[in-house]
């Protein structure tokens, strides 16, 4: 990968920085999206 993505968060940067086997555990790993409405039920 050349140059960094505008577009994406310091974190997406990091990951996208790892090696292929990384970015896939990554990309299945369960991840909790907080969503204010969410949080109220809960």
């Amino acid at each position: 990968m050349t140059g960094t993505p505008d577009h994406l968060t310091d974190d997406a940067v990091a990951v996208l920085a790892e090696s292929i086997d990384e970015r896939i555990y990554f990309i299945r790993s369960k991840r909790w999206i907080a969503y204010p409405k969410a949080l109220e039920i809960l």
